[in-house]
Formats: structure tokens, C-alpha cells, sequence
């Protein structure tokens, strides 16, 4: 099954924007935004749209605190595969990465056989290597039991994301 993209990343990719126009849009739809403090899937503490550092239990922010500090955590993620991957890649590819590394961290995207394939020449291989990522800690998150569907769906939107041109 193809994953449907959504309608406005489409429409950004068509338009010829960049890779932070596309990321920002594409990441919130998958990370949502909670005004207060919980813990993840993983059991890490995240407010705002998965932001994780400096979280404190029963922290709150106000929207315009989270619309921020998504735009920065962006950025840090898209600069993140800026220094890591070092093969042109279109603008749509870099923005799959992005959210890939927002959602897993720069050390793991770093040391991953996605990026290792990319640098290598092999755009399609290391796109479709990210479909791997799909554990929350132990957890099979292909196993409907583990309630962790969606991150199966941002990786496929992600391997699609990443091979458009």
C-alpha cells in the first residue's frame, strides 16, 4: 500500500518550497500538541508538538511557547541531516530525514544504515530503511497490541516523502 501523503505537504513539495517549509507542516500532523507535560510512548517526558528537553512533570505551555519551539526543534532537526548527510538530496527528501530524526534523535540518525545508504549513493535504499524504525522501546509497533500503529504510517509517509522528486 502507498501511503497518501497529506494534501498540503503535496501541494509544498509541487510547489517547489524548501525542506523547512515541508518539515514543520509534516512533523506537527504526526506529533499533535499537548499544552501540558506528559510522557511518550517511550516514557519520555514531552510537552508541545515532541519536544523533549527540559520537560518537568506537570509543565505547561502556552500555544505560541509550543509553536515555537517546534520551529526550533525543526530547524535543529533539518540542520541535523544538513551536517550528516553528504550527497545533494531534493528538498522533500531532507524533509522525510528531518522528521526521522526529530522523532528518533540526531545520534541515531547519525549512526543509521539509512544515512549510511544515502551518503553511499543509494537514496532509495536508505529511504526505504527507515520502514526499520518502527520499535518504541521493545515494542513491534507492526503488532496492533502495542498501540503504536502510527509511527508504522509516519514511516511509510516518511520512506514516500523521501523518495519524491
Amino acid at each position: 500500500m502507498i501511503p497518501r501523503l497529506p494534501a498540503a505537504v503535496v501541494a509544498l513539495v509541487a510547489g517547489g518550497a524548501g525542506a523547512m517549509a515541508i518539515a514543520l507542516p509534516y512533523i506537527a500532523s504526526h506529533e499533535g500538541t499537548r499544552l501540558s507535560a506528559y510522557q511518550d510512548a517511550a516514557r519520555v517526558w514531552t510537552i508541545c508538538s515532541g519536544h523533549t528537553r527540559d520537560v518537568a512533570p506537570g509543565q505547561t505551555a502556552a500555544p505560541e511557547t509550543c509553536r515555537s519551539l517546534l520551529q526550533a526543534d525543526v530547524a535543529e532537526s533539518l540542520e541535523a541531516v544538513e551536517r550528516f548527510i553528504s550527497v545533494p538530496l531534493p528538498e522533500s527528501a531532507l524533509a522525510a530525514l528531518a522528521s526521522f530524526c526529530f522523532n528518533v534523535g540526531q545520534e541515531a540518525c547519525r549512526k543509521s544504515t539509512a544515512f549510511r545508504k544515502i551518503n553511499e549513493g543509494d537514496r532509495a535504499g536508505g529511504c526505504h530503511d527507515l520502514r526499520r524504525w518502527v520499535f518504541v522501546g521493545k515494542k513491534d509497533c507492526r503488532d496492533p497490541a502495542n498501540n503504536c500503529r502510527g509511527l508504522v504510517h509516519r514511516r511509510e509517509q516518511e520512506v514516500a516523502l523521501c523518495l519524491l522528486s
